[in-house]
């Protein structure tokens, strides 16, 4: 009687463990660190703002038709559409003249309806050796009458900001995700920024 008692117990433990593994297992893969993954790379490079950045050649680049400021990014084998673009590089204008670390503390609450509070900051090292920070941000979708009767917060995906110290008026590099399953492509594509003068 005591064996079989035993061998119920450790049956029960067996199972526990395997329980916990599994729990384990997936709830904190999505949060391991992404492993190094390389691309064949081609680098859009804009003149008039001086800088440069690599893209995956998985990608296909659609460069702003009516100012040379940018250009999204989208699987190659989308349409040329900008609903199909995952990541986009943009010059914008700061809309304050503060020091560059103090300015990507409050840019997206500035700049973008609904982003109001900077939920993390990040720096960013380029292999060029640039400084840039990584933000998220705390966002508030309004109330929607009669669909959603009170506004939402969620967190955004990651908006990354690089100085363009030569640029008149000051302007920054903004690289936005829009598609969190093409985060492996952005953290390669965000390493790569460089300036060109």
């Amino acid at each position: 009687m005591l064996v079989r008692k035993v061998l119920l117990l450790i049956f029960f433990i067996l199972v526990g463990l395997t329980v916990g593994l599994v729990w384990y297992a997936t709830h904190f893969k999505a949060y391991a660190p992404l492993a190094p993954v390389l691309y064949p790379l081609t680098t859009y490079t804009n003149a008039k703002y001086g800088f440069s950045i690599s893209y995956p050649v998985s990608l296909a680049l659609r460069e702003f038709p009516d100012s040379p400021t940018g250009g999204g990014f989208r699987p190659s084998d989308k349409p040329n559409d900008p609903q199909y673009e995952v990541i986009t590089v943009n010059v914008i204008p700061k809309v304050s003249d503060i020091p560059f670390d103090e300015y990507v503390k409050t840019a997206a609450a500035q700049e973008i309806q609904n982003y109001t509070h900077l939920d993390s900051l990040g720096e960013i090292h380029t292999t060029s050796g640039l400084l840039g920070y990584t933000t998220t941000w705390q966002v508030t979708s309004p109330a929607v009458f009669g669909l959603q009767p009170k506004p939402k917060t969620f967190i955004s995906l990651p908006i990354t900001y690089f100085d363009l110290p030569k640029s008149n008026p000051p302007a920054t590099v903004q690289v936005w995700i829009s598609d969190p399953s093409y985060m492996r492509q952005y953290e390669v594509m965000i390493k790569s920024f460089t300036l060109t003068e």
